[in-house]
């Protein structure tokens, strides 16, 4: 065999076919599109999480908000079935909120009640709604309330 021939069929035998091509470019394909819907599905966890998270530390702070309404409406001579209308949470424009609120059961003196505080978000392409189950309340003044409104009469 001449050097000719040697050298011809090593280079022939050196580069890639079309078809090994083709195979490691589908290969590398299929192995991008994973990564990509893992990242996307990895951003969409991340913002139910945080979505998630904040509606737990607002329903914190809406808490005494749907208490002192309740109690108004209570006082106004509402029944054991009050409740609350959809309406914005205060300070966060991208949350709704109500509430449903039954007299607690074998409540003797008819004060307890169970509020449950509903969150929607209604800015997300799927409205998420959270609910933490029913919260057990007094629906009493806020002593904080009562002590001011005594100041004021004593002062009078």
């Amino acid at each position: 065999m001449s050097n000719a021939n040697l050298m011809h069929s090593s280079l022939r035998e050196a580069g890639f076919t079309i078809i090994e091509l083709i195979i490691a470019f589908t290969i590398l394909l299929v192995g991008m599109t994973g990564i990509i819907t893992m990242f996307s599905a990895g951003l969409t966890l991340d913002r139910e999480g945080t979505l998630r998270a904040d509606t737990a530390r607002i329903l914190d702070e809406l808490q005494p908000t749907v208490h002192r309404r309740l109690f108004e409406q209570l006082q106004q001579g509402g029944d054991g079935g009050l409740s609350l209308t959809r309406e914005v949470v205060p300070g966060f424009p991208h949350l709704d909120y109500d509430a449903q609120c039954l007299s607690m059961p074998n409540d003797e003196q008819g004060r307890g009640y169970l509020v449950t505080i509903t969150l929607y978000s209604p800015g997300e392409p799927d409205e998420k709604t959270f609910s933490y189950g029913p919260l057990p309340m007094i629906l009493e003044p806020d002593p904080e309330e009562m002590v001011q409104k005594a100041l004021e009469e004593k002062l009078r």
